[in-house]
């Protein structure tokens, strides 16, 4: 069956044409087939192509190229649909959320959470703060075929105030999926304090920055513990990593990072496993990163995960840190620059705007997101790296990319087609790009319809 995109009036019997575009679409077992074509794909792979037309059959990609290779390959049990030049790129992935978590805790519906993420093209999260009662809930919501994305666990060694849970996610094995969709990756680690209570975080700052605090700014953070030393984080990430799980750290100020660091690297060497770090152990937030700390990244392998800066935000830290400190602000570009894996993520999105790809694009393209003033120059990246810090460099971090991350004959069909081309609009208007479609392992999970009249925008 094909659908074009056709002129609001032009199309007959809206109604029951949307009922059979409805049923048209969904999966029907490995012979359902869809080919979307007379678009602009771009797959995000390691060889940048861009193509016009792809294959997908059951939950894999079965082919891509120009139009009319695509369109040869159609039969019977085909469904085509012409994209008329709109945009496609891989189900975008966010490696740091607290989507689930925040929606367990305040009692909110994860089939709404799931909407919100589809809505604006998340076709995969980690969930970065589990607990066993947490595990076990996700698992038989899982179990149940709730699941319409793909979810991945970090489940927590202590937490955000500094209280040790110890090594009980030794019961969920590593790298396997407890549910459709709904993978154990790894365990979350709190080298510093972070909210708790009505306490805010506590990064722990070395002198070098100390002595150009503000006195605000060193009332607030001047005395601020780690909440490890570097032998007692050491063996908890060894322990971690014995047992093959990837840890996640979370730190923000320079000496909870270079704790952090200088202790995955240590585990590396005692493992023989510096230069590869198989296991991808990762640090959080990043928040201020010195020179001497800028290349142990890349250097052994270690992913960097950083939520793109806002202007409010920094103003803030600027208050404490002083404006002489914020050139170690969220170096994202400068991180690039040495050959590190770097992502980028939303941490705390329940509000759809902190989740949305689109305005994480737009932020860490400009450096201008937010409503305030500033004058702090924030790093920023281009439009290619922001994409791939959502798409492949997600996928690494995640260690999925064997299967997301990018389009590519064989890989899971997760996919995205946007309303324009983030390479084409002004930087500034990316955030008024729209997901119209979003597909999970084949199946499209979210069609928008702006105008409410049963049309799925991407046929008018």
């Amino acid at each position: 069956m094909k659908f074009f995109l056709m002129k609001r009036g032009c199309f007959p019997g809206i109604s029951f044409a949307f009922l059979i575009f409805l049923s048209s679409i969904s999966p029907v077992g490995a012979q359902n087939r869809i080919i979307l074509h007379n678009a602009k794909i771009y797959t995000m792979a390691d060889d940048a192509s861009v193509n016009e037309a792809i294959l997908v059959e059951g939950n894999r990609i079965i082919a891509l190229g120009i139009n009319e290779a695509i369109l040869s390959m159609e039969d019977v049990n085909t469904d085509v649909f012409d994209l008329q030049g709109r945009t496609i790129f891989p189900g975008f992935i966010d490696p740091h959320t607290h989507l689930f978590g925040q929606a367990f805790g305040m009692g909110y519906d994860l089939d709404l959470i799931q909407q919100l993420a589809l809505e604006v093209g998340v076709t995969s999260a980690a969930e970065m703060h589990v607990s066993e009662e947490q595990t076990e809930y996700y698992r038989q919501y899982a179990q149940s075929d709730n699941m319409r994305f793909r979810l991945y666990l970090y489940l927590n060694f202590n937490d955000s105030c500094g209280n040790v849970w110890g090594s009980w996610y030794e019961k969920y094995p590593p790298n396997v999926d407890i549910g459709p969709r709904l993978r154990v990756n790894g365990v979350k680690i709190f080298s510093e304090k972070s909210l708790c209570g009505a306490n805010g975080a506590e990064p722990v700052f070395s002198n070098k920055l100390l002595k150009f605090f503000t006195p605000l700014g060193l009332a607030q953070w001047g005395n601020t513990q780690l909440l490890f030393s570097f032998d007692e984080l050491k063996k908890i990430i060894l322990q971690a990593t014995d047992q093959g799980y990837q840890v996640a750290v979370h730190a923000i100020g320079d000496v909870g990072i270079e704790t952090t660091l200088k202790a995955i690297e240590s585990v590396l060497k005692s493992s023989q496993d510096k230069k590869t770090n198989r296991y991808r152990h990762m640090v959080m937030h990043n928040h201020f990163l010195t020179d001497d700390l800028l290349h142990k990244y890349a250097r052994n392998n270690i992913i960097a995960l950083i939520e793109p800066p806002t202007t409010c935000q920094a103003n803030n830290y600027a208050e404490g840190v002083g404006e002489r400190n914020m050139k170690y602000f969220k170096r994202v570009d400068d991180l690039v620059e040495t050959g590190a894996h770097v992502a980028i993520d939303s941490d705390w999105p329940i509000v759809t705007q902190l989740l949305n790809p689109m305005n994480k694009l737009r932020a860490i393209v400009t450096g201008k997101a937010g409503t305030c003033p500033s004058d702090i120059n924030l790093q920023r990246v281009s439009v290619f790296e922001g994409l791939k810090m959502m798409t492949s460099e997600a996928a690494y971090a995640l260690h999925c990319e064997d299967h997301l991350g990018s389009l590519e004959i064989g890989k899971l069909a997760d996919l995205v087609v946007l309303s324009q081309d983030p390479f084409e609009v002004v930087p500034d208007n990316i955030r008024d790009i729209q997901v119209l479609l979003t597909m999970v392992d084949g199946k499209i999970e979210f069609l928008r319809d702006n105008d409410g009249d049963s049309i799925p925008d991407i046929l008018e």
